[in-house]
């Protein structure tokens, strides 16, 4: 005897996306069938496919949305009894093209951006939500509901540079998702302002979180919070050309301090004082000590 398992390519599929159907022929005793398989969809016969190691299978697109009820047969060998498959139900989907426009491209860093999706068919008008994908967006990515096939989103806080965007539409039960060509939106900074440095989370160190104090030559003095060396924090300088030199690295060690929060202070001679959130005292009644209070010397020595 003989039974059959019948399996679709991918299911759901959009209009006029090729799908296999895939008849599978279970022998018993286990042997090598010969003969064919037919193929319907409902009643109507789709093709007959000659069986080859013991399947066959029949490629096939839709032009019309819906469910198409499959099933095959196998026969014509005198062997092994015929068999019909159970009933596969192919879901077709109005194949949707998707796409997203900017209002302004590129934009000026801070400055509102309006990212307008459309949704299309020839299926008729598509209903559902669009995502859009920001790299580098820190909030919660858009996700809209589309009003006659089209949404907007507004932002003023895309991320400097040259974002790759895209919107997806996730589809329904009668539209398939689709997503459209990469958008490049270029973010720049305003004309009268520039960047002096950018930490690399490195020995460098990571995370200003505190002002910064500014000595005569114009170099600037400040902290960051992690980073450096030992992870704990660094204590630096930029020059007014930007060039960046750690002064001092915090190790937690030894009574050294870890994690400065605060800006530092700098006097006449060129000391700068400052805080730290942890280190120094381990004893104090705090796991990784209470803080401290620092002196730097322009030497770099605490």
């Amino acid at each position: 005897g003989t039974t059959l398992d019948l399996t679709s390519s991918a299911n759901p599929i959009a209009t006029g996306q090729p799908v296999t159907f895939t008849a599978t022929i279970n022998t018993q005793p286990s042997g090598n069938a010969t003969g064919t398989v037919k193929f319907k969809n409902g009643t109507t016969i789709m093709g007959t496919v000659a069986v080859s190691g013991n399947s066959a299978s029949l490629t096939t697109t839709y032009g019309n949305a819906g469910t198409y009820f499959i099933t095959a047969t196998y026969s014509d060998n005198s062997f092994y009894e015929p068999s019909v498959s159970y009933i596969l139900g192919q879901v077709v989907q109005a194949a949707t093209t998707t796409t997203i426009a900017s209002s302004q491209n590129p934009s000026q860093n801070r400055s509102p951006v309006i990212f307008t999706v459309t949704v299309a068919s020839t299926g008729g008008t598509p209903t559902g939500t669009v995502q859009i994908n920001i790299p580098g967006y820190y909030y919660q990515l858009p996700t809209l509901a589309l009003s006659a096939g089209s949404a907007q989103y507004t932002t003023s806080l895309l991320p400097v540079g040259n974002p790759v965007i895209t919107a997806s539409y996730l589809g329904n039960a009668d539209f398939f998702p689709s997503t459209s060509p990469p958008l490049n939106q270029g973010v720049k900074f305003p004309s009268n302002f520039s960047v002096l440095y950018n930490f690399t989370g490195g020995n460098d160190g990571a995370s200003p979180q505190a002002g910064l104090s500014q000595d005569s030559q114009g170099n600037l003095y400040g902290t960051t919070y992690i980073g450096g060396s030992s992870s704990y924090g660094t204590v630096f300088k930029v020059s007014a050309s930007g060039q960046e030199t750690v002064l001092y690295t915090f190790t937690a060690a030894n009574g050294d301090g870890a994690y400065p929060t605060a800006r530092p202070i700098l006097d006449a001679q060129g000391n700068l004082y400052g805080t730290t959130e942890a280190g120094g005292d381990l004893n104090c009644g705090y796991f990784f000590g209470c803080g401290t209070v620092f002196k730097l010397s322009p030497a770099g020595s605490e």
